[in-house]
């Protein structure tokens, strides 16, 4: 296989079952939690999401500090408030994704590809070629037992002497 760019090989180790989990860290912040409080001082917690809403919510067209507390432009400024909090939110979740994403590009361009072959790699279609060879097309099942094997090469030959005995 070739790099798109040049035309010429490039050798790109594929990487191992769970290699990135401890190399790459995913750190997802979940999904948006509100907490609310009654008028008797018990709180709770419920989750919220983009998806929650079929219709993004209108800001109230009355400044806030004019806004009763139990009307309806109230419940109209909560809601608004909730989805402006939820969308804040979900823009640090695409963040921590990105970032997450980016690891593992630059794990891939630092572990996997010859120091001499990086300077190579210079279009999208050559970054996604490379990150293609390095990833698993498709979990199979000698790839499990490749890696349980180095994994726990130990515990198979004890295994296999016990059972040989």
């Amino acid at each position: 296989m070739t790099l798109p760019s040049d035309g010429k090989p490039i050798d790109v180790e594929r990487l191992y079952f769970l290699e990135l989990e401890d190399k790459v860290i995913w750190t997802d912040p979940g999904p948006y939690v509100h907490t609310y409080l009654d008028g008797q001082g018990r709180s709770w917690k419920e989750d919220y999401g983009l998806e929650d809403y079929e219709v993004i919510p209108e800001e109230p067209r009355v400044p806030a500090h004019e806004i009763e507390p139990g009307t309806e432009d109230y419940h109209k400024l909560e809601t608004w408030r909730l989805y402006r909090a939820i969308l804040s939110h979900e823009r640090i979740r695409a963040q921590a994704m990105e970032d997450y994403l980016k690891g593992i590009a630059l794990y891939i361009l630092s572990n996997k590809v010859k120091p001499e072959d990086r300077e190579r790699i210079k279009t999208p279609e050559d970054y996604a070629y490379v990150y293609k060879k390095a990833l698993f097309p498709e979990l199979t099942k000698e790839d499990i037992e490749a890696e349980l094997a180095s994994t726990f090469q130990g515990f198979m030959e004890r295994a296999s002497s016990i059972r040989g005995s």
